[in-house]
């Protein structure tokens, strides 16, 4: 199972902190022109929006809908059309999340029976983010939907209810909430009520959450070290700085890590965990007790992408000396989690009259695609409502600010389901993190 998961276990929102400013010096000694950098992180989240693989897809949607927002508008518009259930699901849950209320009436129209108890969009998962994305821009006339979907058979619905429902943030949530969780037996939505019931106020809900950073399975951990820093307080530092500590697993460490950057307390401890896991990956897993002396590719995969997503919740400028030759890298969910961080870190350079991002036609697919595999949880992790943020005038305003350009012969238009690649999977699976648990690491010179 990949922790990085989605960008879901990408689970996550970035949180912009405390300035640029480690200082001049700090930026002099960076050759890397900060608006350049911007604009090509952009362009990589922009071209992995019609990548082959569904998953890379599902990826960069939610990558954009936490940096660029409502400027990549039509690339989410375009992923309501996608024939996979998780670029749908992906763009569903970034529209309600920015509220962009230009694709309300393609909603709209998702959302309507079909006759039979079928509707227009045939999978659950899908409907519940359409519904979601509706109640978030005003239309509550399927949000009562919901109640009877959070005690459907599949677990992954369960799940996928409970999350929407802590994030509408409406209190009357709380009751159905409750009542599921005293008959829920599957972890993975067991923790995802427990997280909602906290987004929505309810203190004993910590202490659950604070438990779940102990259980067995790592993947586990990871949801409520997300959930900890989603609910900011004195005691979530506490506890995330805990899981810090060389006795736990890499992958915990530096969730761990990247969750205290989100709240504005990751020092360089912190840091140069994230920058260790990143560069070195098999030597962090390998020294970690119970790995046996073996690293798969899909584990040094998993912690790279766990570590460039939290070096960006971290949000140092020099990071970008080495995230920015990331948006190169082979690895899909690495290249995306790049992007991400750097569009974060690097927002106060974001060009002030770039143009709207338009969705690319999908090029020829030259290889299989790439299968999304069943899912121990959902894709999407629930990530923090932040207002669109101010526009920063670059720092260096003698610089003209570049605009993102259509190459020539891309034509922009909006993907039709007849513009998808051609191969066709044998049957449509959800989205899942892709790596399994790992055991943990002994560093020296490392907090404990």
């Amino acid at each position: 199972m990949n922790y990085c998961g989605s960008i879901s276990c990408w689970g996550v929102m970035i949180i912009l902190l405390a300035g640029f400013g480690a200082g001049c010096q700090q930026e002099e000694k960076i050759q890397i022109d900060p608006q350049l950098a911007f604009l090509d992180a952009s362009r990589t989240l922009r071209h992995a929006s019609i990548d082959p693989d569904p998953l890379i897809r599902a990826h960069a949607v939610e990558a954009l809908a936490k940096t660029l927002g409502a400027e990549a508008g039509a690339i989410y518009k375009q992923g309501l059309r996608d024939k996979y259930p998780i670029v749908r699901l992906a763009s569903a849950m970034a529209i309600g999340d920015i509220q962009y209320t230009p694709a309300k009436e393609m909603l709209s129209a998702m959302a309507q029976p079909r006759g039979d108890d079928a509707r227009s969009e045939p999978d659950k998962r899908v409907f519940v983010a359409v519904v979601y994305a509706l109640h978030r821009m005003g239309d509550t006339s399927h949000t009562n939907e919901l109640g009877q979907l959070l005690f459907d058979d599949e677990k992954e619905i369960r799940a996928c209810v409970a999350q929407v429902m802590g994030r509408m943030g409406e209190q009357a949530a709380k009751d159905p909430l409750t009542g599921r969780l005293d008959l829920e037996y599957e972890p993975m939505v067991r923790i995802q009520l427990v997280q909602s019931l906290a987004l929505l106020g309810d203190s004993r809900s910590m202490t659950v959450l604070e438990a779940y950073t102990k259980l067995q399975w790592v993947e586990d951990r990871l949801v409520a070290i997300e959930a900890m820093e989603l609910v900011p307080s004195e005691r979530s530092r506490r506890v995330l700085e805990i899981m810090m500590a060389p006795r736990h697993p890499p992958q915990v460490r530096v969730k761990a890590a990247g969750g205290l950057g989100a709240l504005g307390h990751a020092d360089e401890y912190a840091y140069e965990l994230c920058l260790n896991a990143l560069t070195d990956p098999d030597s962090v897993l390998r020294e970690f007790p119970g790995s046996g002396g073996t690293v798969s590719p899909a584990q040094a995969s998993s912690l790279r992408c766990l570590a460039t997503i939290s070096l960006g919740k971290i949000n140092r400028y020099e990071a970008i000396e080495v995230l920015h030759p990331l948006l190169e890298d082979p690895d899909g969910p690495v290249r995306i989690a790049a992007a991400m961080s750097l569009l974060s870190i690097l927002k106060p350079y974001a060009p002030g009259a770039a143009a709207p991002l338009a969705p690319l036609e999908p090029e020829p697919v030259a290889r299989p695609l790439v299968q999304p595999i069943e899912p121990a949880r959902p894709l999407i992790q629930p990530i923090e409502q932040v207002a669109p943020a101010e526009v920063i005038e670059p720092i260096e305003p003698s610089a003209p600010a570049e605009v993102i350009q259509v190459e020539p012969g891309d034509e922009v238009v909006e993907q039709s389901p007849q513009s998808q690649p051609t191969t066709q999977p044998d049957e449509e699976v959800p989205p899942v993190p892709l790596a399994p648990p790992l055991p943990e690491l002994h560093t020296s010179g490392g907090k404990d």
